[in-house]
């Protein structure tokens, strides 16, 4: 028997995509959580702007570094406000 493919149906999707889709995941509800829009989170927490789009959208997977730093902010947006702003 061949496999019949239903041009209606998108076709499962690759790790990376997944990968991606996760990664997006996590920055929209960081972003959530502090209530910020884009361009005043990337602001905020000193990320480019395009990229934090390009991550948020699935276009681009980040690094690992880049996720860290997205899962700190979601869970402790202060320590990383304080950080970011000593002198």
């Amino acid at each position: 028997m061949g496999v019949t493919l239903d041009p209606h149906h998108d076709p499962m999707p690759t790790e990376e995509e997944l990968a991606r889709g996760v990664a997006a995941r996590d920055v929209r509800l960081a972003r959530g959580k502090t209530g910020l829009s884009q361009s005043q989170f990337a602001k905020r927490y000193r990320i480019n702007l395009a990229r934090l789009r390009d991550v948020e959208q699935g276009r681009t997977m980040p690094d690992s570094a880049f996720l860290a730093y997205i899962r700190v902010i979601h869970r402790e947006p202060e320590a990383v406000d304080r950080a970011l702003n000593a002198a």
